[in-house]
């Protein structure tokens, strides 16, 4: 176990007290609109995304906030938090268990520490740069699988009117893999591939907030992560690909083909 920074023991401290109103509402009726064609919102992501806020704000007022629910805090700071109060709404209005809080700092274009924290059954991912990557504090690694036609790879629904345009590098990269999964959280995806669960993450046009801590516990424990042209990801919206070495080398290839 590292010896955690103040930067990540907060963001620890604002998951759990997150998680502990993600469990107050988890399976009981709630307030949610549909805030776009396919994504909800709930009255817990709000009030979720205003703890989150507050417990990391008592400590580092000066720091930007990037929420996907309140949108861009700036404070002309070069550290700015990451936070996706719940990854995974569509499942939490479902009752289904995967869902997560992510929370990430960034200092200077650069993802210096990440926490992904699914409350419901108690899973505790995090990293610091260049300090590994841990579950529950047990330090976590990649699957080494080589061969493309044995990997199982997560790739999520992304948005509608955007997704075409991305579709046939998903379909490429499917006829030569094992299996496809898709379970409606990406920054859990990019946690299950840093501990072993899946092979390879592929991430259509997605939001910093949803992957920005999951792409340092990935790249901590052992993933490549860029983007779908094989080029560095920033905190920004885009494209997120991450495989052990190996893989990422042979499936960019089968995704190049279709540019």
């Amino acid at each position: 176990m590292i010896k955690k920074s103040e930067e990540l023991k907060i963001a620890i401290k604002a998951a759990e007290e997150a998680g502990k109103i993600i469990r107050n509402h988890f399976n009981k009726k709630i307030s949610k609109r549909l805030k776009s064609g396919t994504d909800y919102v709930t009255n817990a992501d709000i009030e979720c995304e205003k703890k989150i806020i507050s417990i990391i704000k008592k400590k580092f007022p000066e720091h930007n906030f990037i929420g996907e629910e309140s949108g861009n805090h700036n404070t002309k700071s070069n550290f700015a938090w990451h936070i996706d109060p719940i990854d995974g709404t569509t499942n939490f209005v479902y009752g289904h268990y995967e869902l997560a809080v992510s929370i990430a700092l960034e200092k200077d274009n650069e993802i210096i520490a990440g926490v992904v924290y699914n409350p419901i059954i108690n899973e505790m991912f995090y990293a610091e740069k260049n300090k590994g990557a841990y579950l529950n504090n047990k330090k976590i690694k990649v699957r080494n699988e080589k061969k493309v036609r044995l990997a199982t790879v997560s790739v999520s629904a992304g948005r509608r009117n955007l997704l075409a345009k991305r579709l046939p590098f998903v379909f490429a990269v499917e006829k030569e893999i094992h299996n496809i999964r898709n379970f409606g959280s990406a920054a859990l995806h990019l946690c299950y591939a840093a501990c072993g669960r899946i092979d390879a993450v592929l991430e259509p046009l997605i939001n910093s907030w949803d992957v920005a801590a999951g792409i340092l516990i990935a790249e901590e424990a052992g993933a490549k992560v860029t983007n779908f042209e094989g080029g560095k990801w920033l905190p920004m919206k885009g494209d997120v690909f991450a495989a052990n070495k190996n893989l990422h080398k042979k499936i960019l290839r089968i995704i190049k083909k279709c540019q």
